[in-house]
């Protein structure tokens, strides 16, 4: 991964940590949150995905 828009991220041993900006509202349940990446190399499309440990849709 190159950028991600719409929140802060670093890379990790197992993949990304995506975390909202600082001076933003953290996400309210049942709200929806959208980020937009950019990645380098072949196409391949992600094991997993998890928000606070919960599984969630790719």
């Amino acid at each position: 991964m190159t950028s991600l828009r719409n929140a802060n991220w670093e890379s990790t041993e197992g993949g990304i940590v995506a975390r909202h900006p600082p001076g933003t509202d953290p996400l309210a349940p049942g709200e929806a949150a959208t980020i937009d990446f950019t990645a380098e190399g072949p196409a391949q499309t992600p094991d997993s995905c998890s928000l606070n440990g919960d599984a969630c849709s790719l």
